[in-house]
């Protein structure tokens, strides 16, 4: 190995696709207390300070599955917008396919959804990989072709189109300041278009 522990832990860290969190009792007190020469803590604090984005709980003891009683101190805190997987039926030592494909099924979503672990709320984490955005790239490129520089009506008339023909009832403007969208959404208003 080369390096120090301290050095390999944080380059797998930084490199990995997903961290996951094998919860127990034991390593929620080892958290907990604080020791900073324990590299379970310290490996804990650099995921949750470099990849909480990636982070996946996987609990192995029943009452490591309740996030909102079974969790307490800097765990929970650390933790609280993670919903755990349920891998606490072992028999034999092993876990069954059901639990297998939940754990798969979770590390598959964090890798897709990175900002559904941590900024969201547990019911739109549900909610988010669901949801499947139009390509905003490939419409902004066709539209581009026809676009006349200088002016923002036409922009402001694809918009009005796009919503009268009820391709949504909600739409999202963004963009840097200073680009128009304040005067985009005004002429939508006026329009009766928003």
């Amino acid at each position: 190995m080369r390096g120090s522990i301290d050095e390999s832990m944080s380059r797998g860290i930084e490199g990995s696709k997903v961290f996951l969190i094998l919860a127990t009792k034991g390593y929620m007190k080892k958290i907990n207390d604080g020791d900073r020469s324990d590299n379970c803590l310290k490996e804990f604090q650099h995921a949750g300070n470099k990849r909480s984005d990636r982070i996946v709980v996987a609990a192995l003891e029943k009452d490591m599955t309740k996030h909102a009683t079974g969790w307490t101190g800097r765990f929970q805190l650390a933790l609280t917008r993670q919903t755990p997987v349920d891998l606490s039926e072992c028999s034999n030592g092993s876990f069954s396919d059901e639990a297998i494909e939940r754990l798969a099924n979770a590390i598959r979503m964090r890798i897709a959804t990175p900002e559904a672990s941590s900024d969201l709320s547990p019911l739109m984490r549900e909610i988010y990989p669901r949801l499947n955005p139009c390509s905003s790239e490939a419409w902004a490129k066709g539209k581009a072709e026809n676009f006349t520089l200088g002016t923002r009506s036409w922009i402001v008339d694809e918009l009005c189109k796009w919503y009268s023909d009820n391709k949504s009832a909600v739409f999202i403007l963004v963009g840097d300041g200073g680009v128009g969208k304040s005067v985009i959404m005004a002429e939508l208003c006026h329009r009766g278009g928003a």
